[in-house]
């Protein structure tokens, strides 16, 4: 394929899509999407396995060799990974480099995510665009405000739990912008859909002291696909130099078949003297549909990667002010004229023209008594650690300085083990064979039971039977000795197969000389094996016992939290697990490969009675400053415990209260101190009456003589922390 063919990978922080775009018919169109892979976008290898896997599968789909793919790479990135200067951050760029040049690929430059959602959804004859773009990852979302076609404002948030459209809703009020946000907020990214029915679930208007709409948001979600559809128009917009380029979205190549006719676009054999630059901008200096020359490269450092500059926490686009678009009207000459009218102003006297001003000033301050005001108070809460010796009682019934009453609740768990056994056993036979015993002395031999008798190679053999050899006979007259003998069976001390000797063997025995006994194996002894088998082993027997302590404490917290934490305080800290014994299915040295451990416990904790720590915070923390003048929370506090000593009715040990609660702020007061005051006043007001608000956040719909609304019913107040 030639360079009407490209790459568009789209990376994020967890994951990589590639996607295989190509020119038919006219226009171009998707011709294949890989999978998206994920990956960790902090490791080079990473990064780069996933990209292959996600490419290889583009190329498979498309059904295209591997010499018919492209060279070229349209890149769509987080907005987070732009720095101020318009290039991609130094971290990032010293990874996505080397893929590069691994996979030899040429890159024609990249757009931030938000960007080319903003390049596809700006049409040329229409109004520029305005909405809310945002961008979910696990533990974070970007956040975009995108006002009459530019980005105004980003803003990246971190979130340690789930996310909540409530981090949202902060985020715009954070905007601080004096203009209605765009009722419209487009979503894309991890977990998008889940993220779109809480949005979509929210409270976003009616609200007493907020009004972040005028209206409920039309809220958008974009799947994979619709994100490469609106990537790819982006890009090969800016290819041919912010142009409008017939386009097609289809999801296979095969669907180029299918394309309806529409108006004929040649198609361009190559794109002559691009520049691409890291925003995404490229200049077209020619477009010969006919004969254009090849495309020339672009090298790294007009690829625009950072060398210098570090990538920031939270990246804000500086607010741009909307430029002004003349239209130049071509004047016609025109001539006619005006039908005359005749008409006289009636005759004022003095003493009326003297409440004119009066007039004019009640029209000007009308819209005063139905304007509304939404302000939020950031304000410093009063901070709280506290540690205190108590005892808990499960037999108390009062709260006091030392006792805190406390509910026993006890479970039965039954829990199981299952390890492979890591002992090993040998086993096998011994090798047995005939023998015959040769007594050479004139002299009876009696040889117990288990002689031992040793073989050429020095391995020995053991007497099965104990036997008598009888004495040997001369015979003077032939000049012949016989030895007195006698057959027997014996048997190898030990197993294996190296005991399995030829007959013939010739034996000693190891307490009777060989001038006096000689013994030679009758025939082949067999029979001898030794095998190394599976089998129990103490170490065994410890490491089950162990892990089904383990999990029988797992069973404990999983079994409290669902039973007991629905409607109480389960204390964690007073566990108590008595573990009944033990029983295994094998004993040590039994063969096995696997060892089963059971045993049944009886678990007991300690939890707090319902509403009781609103109660324990005020019998502990009442002297404390800042207490008194306090909005008490319960749910701003974390109960720590300490035990020392625990038996089956009481703890023993140290309680550690920390949290933190909001001043008590007369809002009534306020509103009625503020009302019809300069927005100036208002905050002197507020910051003189109430020492512990360090910053505000005035919304009024009518910013006539910038004042507060004369009722203060118009006046909502709102107080937060950012502290914490």
């Amino acid at each position: 394929m030639g360079i009407n063919s490209f790459w568009l990978f789209y990376i994020e922080n967890d994951s990589v899509l590639v996607s295989l775009i190509n020119w038919g018919n006219g226009r171009y169109y998707v011709a294949s999407i890989g999978p998206r892979v994920n990956c960790d976008i902090n490791n080079r290898q990473s990064i780069l396995d996933a990209v292959d896997e996600s490419l290889s599968s583009a190329a498979s789909s498309a059904d295209i060799s591997e010499d018919q793919e492209p060279l070229f790479v349209g890149l769509v990135i987080p907005s987070s990974w732009v720095s101020e200067d318009g290039k991609i951050t130094k971290s990032k760029a010293e990874i996505i480099m080397p893929i590069f040049k691994e996979l030899d690929l040429k890159p024609s430059g990249f757009m931030s995510n938000d960007e080319a959602i903003l390049e596809e959804i700006n049409k040329p004859n229409d109004l520029p665009a305005s909405f809310i773009n945002l961008y979910l990852e696990s533990n974070s979302f970007e956040l975009s405000l995108i006002y009459l076609g530019k980005i105004k404002k980003r803003i990246k948030k971190f979130f340690d739990n789930e996310f909540n459209a409530q981090l949202v809703e902060d985020s715009l009020i954070e905007l601080n912008l004096e203009s209605t946000l765009p009722p419209q907020i487009y979503v894309y990214g991890k977990e998008s859909e889940s993220a779109v029915e809480i949005l979509k679930t929210f409270s976003w208007v009616g609200k007493k002291n907020v009004e972040t709409f005028l209206h409920f948001p039309d809220i958008k979600l974009y799947q994979d696909h619709d994100l490469i559809n609106i990537f790819f128009k982006a890009i090969t917009s800016q290819m041919i130099g912010g142009g409008n380029p017939s386009h097609q979205t289809v999801p296979q190549a095969e669907n180029k078949e299918e394309i309806s006719e529409v108006e004929e676009i040649k198609q361009p054999e190559d794109i002559k003297n691009t520049d691409t630059k890291l925003n995404g901008e490229v200049t077209e200096s020619d477009l010969d549909t006919e004969n254009l020359e090849e495309l020339e490269e672009v090298s790294f450092e007009n690829f625009g990667f950072e060398k210098e500059q570090s990538q920031p926490e939270v990246i804000e686009t500086p607010i741009y002010e909307e430029p002004i678009i003349e239209t130049k009207i071509k004047k016609e000459p025109v001539s006619f004229n005006f039908p005359k009218i005749n008409f006289k102003l009636p005759k004022l006297k003095s003493n009326f023209l003297m409440f004119i001003p009066l007039f004019v000033l009640i029209i000007l301050c009308f819209p005063l008594f139905f304007s509304k005001a939404n302000i939020i108070l950031f304000v410093t809460p009063y901070e709280f650690d506290k540690t205190v010796n108590i005892t808990l009682d499960s037999d108390a019934t009062e709260l006091s300085s030392s006792i805190i009453p406390v509910d026993k609740k006890t479970i039965t768990i039954n829990s199981s083990v299952n390890i492979k056994t890591t002992g090993q056993k040998i086993i096998g036979n011994k090798a047995t064979g005939e023998v015959t015993i040769f007594n050479k002395v004139e002299k009876v031999q009696n040889i117990p039971k288990g002689a031992i008798l040793i073989d050429s190679k020095n391995q020995s053999f053991e007497l099965i039977n104990a036997v008598q050899v009888a004495s040997s006979s001369s015979n003077f007259d032939t000049g012949v000795m016989n030895f007195g003998q006698i057959k027997t069976v014996i048997s190898a001390s030990d197993i294996g197969p190296e005991f399995n000797i030829a007959k013939n063997e010739v034996f000693k025995f190891k307490d009777f000389p060989e001038t006096t006994i000689v013994v030679k194996g009758n025939t082949d002894f067999t029979g001898g094996t030794k095998d190394q088998i599976s089998a129990v082993s103490q170490q065994d027997k410890i490491n089950a016992e162990s892990q089904l302590t383990q999990k029988l404490q797992i069973a404990a917290d999983e079994k409290i939290n669902k039973e007991f934490n629905t409607t109480n305080n389960a204390i964690k800290e007073t566990v108590q697990i008595k573990k009944g014994k033990t029983e295994f299915n094998r004993e040590v040295d039994e063969e096995t490969d696997d060892l089963t451990a059971t045993a049944e416990s009886t678990v007991s904790v300690f939890v707090f009675k319902t509403d009781l720590k609103e109660k324990i915070l005020t019998q502990f923390l009442s002297q404390e400053k800042g207490f008194s003048d306090s909005d008490l929370n319960s749910d701003s506090f974390v109960f720590t415990l300490k035990i020392n000593k625990l038996d089956v009715s009481k703890a023993t040990g140290s309680l550690n209260i920390k949290g933190y609660s909001l001043p008590k702020i007369d809002l009534d007061l306020i509103k009625k101190n503020i009302s019809g005051k300069t927005i100036k006043k208002a905050q002197e007001i507020i910051k003189k009456n109430n020492n512990r608000v360090y910053n505000f956040n005035f919304k009024i719909s009518f910013k006539i003589f910038n004042l507060v609304p004369f009722s203060s019913k118009n006046i909502f107040i709102e107080s937060k922390t950012e502290s914490l």
